[in-house]
């Protein structure tokens, strides 16, 4: 007997309120990718283990999945792996799948979010357990706020951020990847420390934000409009990027990164970002054929450089499992 999970890599394409003047923190933007994306296999075994680059983060989740009594004796492999560090969410995506497949092998059904809370995640971002639940475009709401002034940006609450919107992507919308290489975004103690030292956003950017959000981003998700869509998604990355350019180093956390975003808005590209802290950035396109030009375009523009290029649709479903004699 073998459990499958198969889990999405996600974009985070930016952050709606990093003022918190309303009670409330953070809220995020973000889609689920159909690759790259996590495959894991969960066997019954005497002994637990696990494979690959990514076994102490799976023995870890497993040890504390330990007090459940329903984490033992599991033989666990990667089949498919999304990079770490590189903006595509792939921590939470993994410990999410090893944590559905633990359960599901022990016979429990165990929400998603409960699994999410019981590992810690969604601490200021709700993408990342809402794609895997579902899939799709995704807003949240963000996390109840602290004093933010006196304290950084903080939440305090263990409510993991409410989804307000989540919708398919038209299947014709192609994202453009360009992942730098030797080169990782923040993450950890140090990602806690920067949002632990920031001052707000000032409010009439968050407003703009949130602006474009509501009466640009949402309906052009329900209208096919892939030209407003871009439009307002870029804003918003320079926005965020310009809040964020002290601790990345700029608008984008790479020069490679940037050029490739630059170069893309100039051959015909809706919009551009970077996902998270990055370095991986996403250039929106309609069409397979449009996504293929332009990701051999900026291979050729980068040359030598050995960053990896690909496109990849969104993802309308969230993560699956199968149980296999």
């Amino acid at each position: 007997m073998r459990i499958v999970v198969e889990a999405p890599a996600r974009l985070h394409l930016g952050f709606i309120d990093l003022g918190g003047q309303c009670g409330r923190l953070f809220g995020s933007i973000g889609v689920a990718l159909e690759q790259p994306r996590w495959v894991v296999e969960a066997r019954p075994a005497e002994r637990t283990s696990a494979d690959g680059d990514s076994a102490p983060e799976i023995l870890g989740v497993l040890a504390r999945l330990g007090r459940t009594g329903w984490s033992s004796g599991m033989a666990v492999r990667t089949l498919e792996t999304v990079p770490r560090h590189t903006g595509f969410g792939s921590g939470t995506q993994l410990e999410l799948a090893v944590a559905l497949a633990a359960s599901r092998m022990a016979g429990r059904s165990v929400a998603v979010r409960d699994l999410a809370a019981w590992l810690g995640r969604g601490q200021r971002s709700g993408i990342g357990v809402a794609v895997f639940e579902h899939g799709g475009f995704v807003v949240d709401a963000g996390r109840v706020a602290k004093d933010v002034t006196a304290d950084g940006l903080v939440a305090t609450d263990d409510e993991l951020p409410p989804v307000i919107f989540q919708h398919p992507l038209p299947g014709d919308w192609f994202f453009v990847l360009v992942t730098p290489s030797d080169t990782q975004g923040l993450s950890g103690a140090t990602e806690k420390g920067v949002f632990a030292e920031l001052t707000p956003m000032a409010d009439d950017k968050v407003g703009r934000i949130c602006r474009l959000t509501l009466m640009k981003v949402i309906p052009a998700v329900l209208t096919d409009d892939i030209d407003a869509f871009g439009e307002a998604i870029t804003e918003i990355q320079v926005t965020v990027g310009e809040y964020f350019a002290p601790h990345q180093g700029g608008v984008y956390a790479t020069a490679t990164g940037l050029a490739a975003a630059e170069f893309a808005m100039r051959h015909g590209a809706c919009g551009v970002g970077q996902s998270s802290w990055g370095p991986t950035v996403f250039a929106l396109v309609r069409g397979e054929v449009s996504a293929v030009r332009l990701a051999d375009a900026i291979r050729g523009h980068l040359g030598d450089d050995t960053s990896r290029v690909s496109y990849t649709r969104a993802r309308s479903r969230g993560a699956t499992w199968r149980l296999d004699p």
